[in-house]
């Protein structure tokens, strides 16, 4: 496709109702990542020194290669489709956190931190980390750096231009729960965008109520995020195999389990 005819394509798409993700080229009309101006000199200034604020780019590589000719999202458009994203699930997040926050206070974070690393360079499949108090031990199912490491891994897929976002289950389930009667926006789209997401990391899988409808609806995105190419990363403070329902636990065996039980960490930084 050339490249003015794409830039026409993304021009003419509306971008939706308020709360509504359109398809991810539409960024490119969104009047947050409008080019600023000199209005002095009445010059625009290209914010991306890759595409110029442009959107896209081409990769230079031989005739034949599979993506020659071939038009890419450029790094700075994953980073805008990140921050739409986070801001319409509504959870809080800390963009600051990067891996040197991960604190190694014995196995547990030494074997999460580095299966986040690795997760980083290849982020497809399932990295799914949990935690458990073990009667008689200073373990514990909170406070160990859980958190930080899905912000770090969410922090750090975006500075290398892959569109990324965190969420609590709570937070994510009430994403879903309101597009119940909502015609435009309803249940159904609001999976598919979680869906299509590249990688998207869920923090305190324990916390809400598991309903019968809760689990349907965690199932269904598993099960398609697991069909797609993308990368998934869960956090609970239970032991997945017996707290998650076995259909879903299934395809997290697929993927890579860490279990993270090292002592509260919060005591030991002074946090109350």
């Amino acid at each position: 496709m050339d490249i003015r005819k794409a830039i026409q394509k993304a021009q003419q798409l509306p971008l939706g109702k308020a709360g509504h993700i359109p398809p991810l080229i539409s960024t490119l009309n969104s009047p947050e990542k409008s080019t600023p101006k000199n209005e002095n000199a009445g010059v625009n200034l290209a914010v991306c020194s890759l595409c110029g604020d442009v959107g896209f780019i081409r990769r230079d590589v031989p005739v034949g290669h599979a993506e020659f000719g071939r038009l890419i999202l450029c790094a700075c458009q994953q980073k805008r489709i990140s921050e739409r994203l986070q801001m319409t699930m509504g959870t809080k997040f800390n963009k600051q956190k990067m891996f040197a926050d991960v604190l190694e206070r014995g196995a547990g974070s030494r074997a999460m931190k580095r299966a986040a690393l690795v997760f980083v360079e290849t982020p497809f499949g399932f990295l799914t980390i949990f935690g458990m108090t073990v009667v008689g031990t200073p373990s514990s199912a909170n406070g160990n750096g859980k958190t930080t490491c899905l912000q770090a891994i969410v922090n750090e897929c975006v500075e290398r231009g892959i569109a990324s976002v965190y969420l609590t289950a709570s937070d994510m389930i009430e994403f879903l729960k309101a597009g119940i009667g909502d015609e435009d926006y309803d249940v159904e789209s609001r999976l598919g965008v979680l869906s299509g997401i590249p990688v998207l990391c869920i923090d305190e899988l324990s916390q809400p109520s598991w309903t019968d409808w809760v689990e349907d609806k965690m199932s269904t995105l598993i099960n398609r995020r697991y069909s797609g190419d993308v990368g998934t990363v869960l956090a609970l403070d239970n032991n997945p195999a017996t707290f998650l329902h076995r259909r879903i636990y299934s395809r997290l065996q697929e993927g890579v389990l860490i279990q993270n039980s090292d002592p509260d960490m919060r005591p030991f930084l002074g946090w109350q």
